[in-house]
Parts: C-alpha cells; sequence; structure tokens
C-alpha cells in the first residue's frame, strides 16, 4: 500500500507540501536572526533603562496581566501607587500580533485605574504589503473608536 502512496499524486502533493513548510521555516528563522541582530536583548534593556528612567513605576518582564491567566506582557509598569500600568508588547515577527490587543482589552474589564499599551513592532512590519500590518492597523483603528484609547500609528527608522 505505501508503494501505491508513493506512487500517487497524493504523495506528490504531500512532497510539494513538506517542501513550502521547511521553506517557510528557513524563512522565519532568517528573519528571527536578523531582528535579533537589529534589536538585540530588547525586552531586558528596555525595561532596565525604563527602571533608571521612570522611577514612578515598578518595571518588570513576562508579567501576568491578569491572575489566573496565562497571557503576559512582554514589559509591565505599575505606578508605585497602583492607580496606573503601562503595557509594552514588542512584536518581532509574530503573524497573531493582534491578540496582545485583544488580551490588554479584554483585561480592562478587571483593571482597576488607568492601562496603557504601547504596541513596539519590528522592522518586519515595515512592508506595507505583510497582512500582519494591516491587522495590526485595523485593530489599533478600532480600539480607538471603540474605546478611549488612542491609537497614535507611527513608524519609526530601523
Amino acid at each position: 500500500m505505501e508503494n501505491n502512496l508513493r506512487d500517487s499524486r497524493e504523495w506528490e502533493q504531500f512532497e510539494k507540501f513538506m517542501k513550502r513548510k521547511e521553506g517557510k521555516k528557513a524563512d522565519r528563522e532568517m528573519r528571527s536572526d536578523e531582528i535579533k541582530r537589529k534589536w538585540g536583548p530588547i525586552q531586558t534593556s528596555l525595561a532596565s533603562e525604563l527602571s533608571t528612567s521612570i522611577t514612578g513605576y515598578n518595571w518588570s518582564t513576562e508579567e501576568r496581566l491578569l491572575y489566573g491567566r496565562q497571557q503576559k506582557v512582554d514589559i509591565l509598569g505599575v505606578s508605585k501607587s497602583r492607580d496606573c500600568r503601562v503595557g509594552i508588547e514588542l512584536e518581532r515577527d509574530r503573524a497573531t500580533c493582534v491578540r496582545n490587543v485583544i488580551k490588554v482589552w479584554m483585561a480592562m474589564r478587571q483593571i482597576q485605574g488607568a492601562f496603557f499599551l504601547i504596541h513596539i513592532f519590528s522592522p518586519v512590519f515595515a512592508n506595507e504589503k505583510l497582512i500582519w500590518r494591516e491587522e495590526a492597523e485595523f485593530v489599533g483603528k478600532k480600539a480607538s473608536t471603540a474605546t478611549k484609547w488612542k491609537a497614535n500609528l507611527q513608524a519609526h527608522p530601523a
């Protein structure tokens, strides 16, 4: 039966699928290496700089937004009076970046005080033809009209 499968059209389609999958994996790895090279250890560096520069907040990395939930923000700043939080999400090359906005939006029902989300995108998102960028801009604009959020979409050179 295996020989029949190998001779079939299905086997050819499967082989083509696996080659495309391997190519996409190689592309992701190449993008990831480039981002690491350009950004370096941005998460820890930024949290450290914020701790030094903005001392009215306690800054931490990979912090849970809500107790009992798995979702974390890359960097979280909590004001010392605990009435304001700043969440920073760093998007390297993840296709599902809009989840971060949704995560915060859902958590806002339970968070006391003000919450500011800063979403920083890697140079990968500079490609205007990329659907990820289009989705991120769409969600940012919708969030700003449906809530008190203000979307400030700015492109900065890499």
